[in-house]
């Protein structure tokens, strides 16, 4: 039977408008992967970012800001192109979420502005209340991959929590955490990591029970001080003003935390050794937790607006711009686990860029050099005699009950040197007597902060949650309950006892 034309120019505009969809498809995910690809070079060229470039890396971090920003709109305004070509799943978004996040959290360390703590967390927020890591999904039980993705994703979900005190979320996070890492092990019993992540829940678990010393019932934050910005002070013409801040832990007396599972922007770690000193997550001690809460003003948009609905794509929104005005923090360089000439190098570039005017903050967590039996190495006198410094120092590099080399302690001696400029000296140690010794003889402001040599045989026990002096710097109250044996306090009796303070 003969075809009409008309027949046969439906079909045709069929398949002709077919044939643009699919190479249309073919343009977005060609241009997608484009996007993908260089914003994962981008991203894996900020992680190295030199620690010393102390004034380069806000150029760094924009460039790939706004690579990650041109990535996510042309991801929402073709999700469906993608999905349906296959080449876009829940997981590779949340891994771009999930990167965007590491990049708030990056900023934060770097400028010490809380106000990017608080991105990281809502684009991690985002990524959970969006179902992009649901664990419901069949794929998560099947891929190794895939696991692993999520239960880096909670690492750093509870890093950023961590570092904000809420401890509802973070207890949910916590117990996420703990079921995935046992699914993992039990799927993939053979795998060389698959303990690791055990060993990284049971001590993500410690990390907050060692911080909740006191429950104080219908509270959601950790019994955390930072400052409202309201109280900070504005600085007169010409006087000093605390602009860096430099944390150094190596204590073996706390509760573990073994194993690094952020990306190592955060921290330096001598040697890469894992084996725990302390409680550490995300190669953050306890200590440390506590002196940035310490050294921080609140952000002053702290509750940032929850998208309850969002856009078509799901999405979050655009990112927003690096170049905010940002609430004036001490910058923080912390160090776990030190060596000498890596802390030394790290004053002296402190102290050639900053200002007369500036002070530095140096802490210490640590254990003294007199905690180890050095009968086997050089006796104090010796010590004294060969290297005219002090019998006593610090053991930056020790591990539980095994001392560091010598060149590993630190001396009082060495830190003469950089009281050039004006200096606040904390060290929390067993022997912090020992640093009496430090004067400034170039005359410049120096004052020093030391724990008590003793404590009583009833407080032996109390260095296990972290170390006191620390505790009392971070929040009096809870330091005096804790130290009073008191765990539960009711919320009107916390507010008064807070108001006295």
């Amino acid at each position: 039977a003969a075809l009409s034309r008309d027949d046969l120019e439906e079909p045709m505009e069929e398949v002709l408008a077919g044939h643009n969809l699919v190479r249309s498809e073919s343009e977005v995910a060609k241009r997608y992967q484009s996007l993908y690809e260089n914003a994962m070079k981008h991203f894996n060229a900020v992680k190295e970012v030199n620690k010393f470039s102390r004034h380069d890396w806000r150029g760094f971090f924009s460039k790939t800001f706004e690579v990650f920003s041109e990535l996510w709109q042309y991801l929402g305004l073709n999700m469906e192109s993608l999905q349906r070509s296959g080449l876009l799943q829940a997981q590779r978004t949340a891994d771009v979420a999930s990167k965007i996040g590491q990049m708030f959290y990056h900023t934060y360390v770097l400028s010490s502005d809380v106000e990017y703590l608080h991105q990281a967390y809502w684009f991690y927020t985002a990524v959970q209340d969006r179902g992009f890591m649901d664990s419901s999904r069949e794929t998560y039980q099947q891929s190794s991959h895939i696991l692993l993705l999520r239960l880096r994703y909670l690492a750093r979900f509870i890093s950023v929590t961590l570092l904000l005190g809420r401890s509802r979320v973070l207890s949910e996070l916590v117990e996420k955490l703990e079921k995935q890492a046992s699914a993992y092990q039990t799927l993939y019993p053979g795998s060389h990591d698959s303990s690791d992540w055990s060993n990284t829940a049971v001590e993500a678990r410690s990390m907050l029970e060692a911080l909740e010393l006191v429950q104080v019932p219908s509270r959601e934050v950790l019994l955390e001080h930072r400052l409202p910005v309201a109280l900070g002070y504005v600085r007169p013409h010409g006087s000093l003003s605390l602009d860096e801040a430099v944390l150094v832990s190596c204590t073996h007396k706390q509760v573990c935390l073994t194993v690094a599972v952020a990306d190592g922007v955060t921290v330096t770690e001598g040697s890469g050794v894992r084996v725990g000193m302390g409680v550490r997550f995300s190669q953050l001690s306890l200590d440390m937790v506590r002196m940035v809460y310490t050294l921080e003003l609140q952000a002053a948009d702290q509750h940032l607006p929850r998208h309850k609905h969002p856009d078509a794509a799901g999405l979050p929104p655009q990112i927003p711009k690096l170049d905010r005005k940002a609430v004036r923090n001490p910058k923080k360089c912390l160090l776990h686990r030190p060596s000498v000439p890596e802390l030394l190098a790290e004053l002296s570039m402190i102290m050639k860029d900053n200002s007369p005017n500036s002070i530095t903050l140096l802490y210490f967590s640590c254990n003294s050099t007199s905690s180890f039996d050095q009968s086997d190495s050089l006796t104090p006198e010796k010590q004294r005699n060969a290297s005219g410094r002090s019998t006593d120092g610090l053991s930056l590099r020790s591990s539980s009950g095994v001392p560091a080399a010598l060149e590993d302690n630190l001396y009082p001696s060495d830190l003469v040197t950089y009281t050039r400029r004006p200096m606040l000296l904390i060290v929390d140690s067993d022997h912090a007597s020992s640093f009496q010794t430090v004067k400034s003889p170039f005359h410049q402001p120096f004052v020093s902060l030391l724990a008590a040599s003793r404590l009583p045989d009833d407080f032996s026990d109390y260095q296990l949650n972290g170390r006191l002096l620390t505790l009392f710097l971070a929040c009096p109250l809870t330091a005096f309950c804790h130290v009073c044996n008191l765990v539960d306090v009711t919320e009107s009796l916390w507010q008064a006892a807070d108001e006295v303070m």
